[in-house]
């Protein structure tokens, strides 16, 4: 089985388990050439991929404490052929989104009430830190230039925030009171999915 396909700069990358355990995989568009890129025995789920760098989650490092498997957040550089931790903190990192240098990725807390926050990894000074602490459950993060989109539920319903990360500013770009999932973003431009109009519709801010 293949899945959780993702493409960038004409490779495309995904999850694969033909090893019997999950793996990343390249195909390089150009010359035709597919290319296994992790191999060992835990599972590596592919998130995304922005030039020559894949960002996946990892579960080496077994259970936490709860029982569950401790992900983190791996880079592998396609031009090194190089794989390095971005996040393996205690708690579960999970879901990132890579453009440029800056790496966004979900904070899952093991305790109860298991909240999820999002963090920034900036790769030019190889530092972390929470974009947004909040009681405030955020997933699904999405980075384009210096902006991170991300949903949050807020009063009961899902919002789209974006965060910019010069200004170190926060915005909910949706309307609240309704359910909005699933942003994504490129340039200044976030799209999602609403039910603003009773139906399940696309938006763009």
């Amino acid at each position: 089985d293949q899945y959780d396909p993702a493409v960038s700069n004409g490779k495309v990358a995904w999850t694969d388990l033909r090893s019997g355990t999950a793996d990343i995989w390249v195909y390089d568009i150009a010359t035709g050439i597919t290319t296994q890129i992790t191999n060992e025995p835990h599972n590596q789920n592919l998130a995304d991929i922005d030039g020559n760098t894949i960002v996946y989650t990892d579960d080496r490092a077994g259970l936490g404490a709860d029982g569950f498997p401790n992900l983190d957040v791996y880079q592998y550089d396609l031009s090194t052929s190089t794989e390095t931790p971005v996040s393996t903190d205690p708690e579960r990192q999970l879901n990132p989104s890579i453009r440029g240098n800056l790496i966004a990725f979900e904070h899952l807390a093991v305790a109860a009430p298991h909240t999820s926050n999002i963090w920034v990894f900036d790769r030019s000074t190889n530092t972390s830190k929470a974009v947004a602490s909040s009681t405030d459950q955020q997933v699904h993060p999405s980075v384009s230039g210096n902006y991170i989109a991300w949903e949050q539920i807020t009063g009961g319903h899902h919002v789209i925030v974006v965060y910019d990360v010069t200004s170190d500013i926060s915005t909910i770009v949706s309307p609240t009171g309704v359910d909005s999932l699933s942003p994504d973003m490129d340039g200044n431009i976030v799209v999602y999915q609403s039910t603003r109009t009773g139906n399940s519709d696309i938006f763009a801010y």
